[in-house]
């Protein structure tokens, strides 16, 4: 479920970023907005999900972390 979000931060897709996949959507997409304005461009340094750290993979919150540049 993480990919489509990311793919779209990286691309600088604030319409892609769907309501259900990303509950920071609205401050997300401000970002994307003005990263596209000022002419910048985005990479993943990291994907994970609280999985990752502690609990079951059933049910997890993910995290991002991006440069934009």
């Amino acid at each position: 479920m993480d990919q489509p979000t990311s793919v779209a931060i990286e691309n600088l897709r604030p319409e892609d970023v769907d309501y259900e996949l990303a509950c920071g959507r609205i401050p997300v997409n401000g970002l994307l907005d003005l990263a596209r304005k000022k002419g910048l461009t985005a990479r993943t340094l990291d994907l994970r999900n609280s999985g990752d750290t502690a609990g079951s993979k059933d049910r997890v919150v993910s995290y991002g972390t991006y440069v934009f540049a």
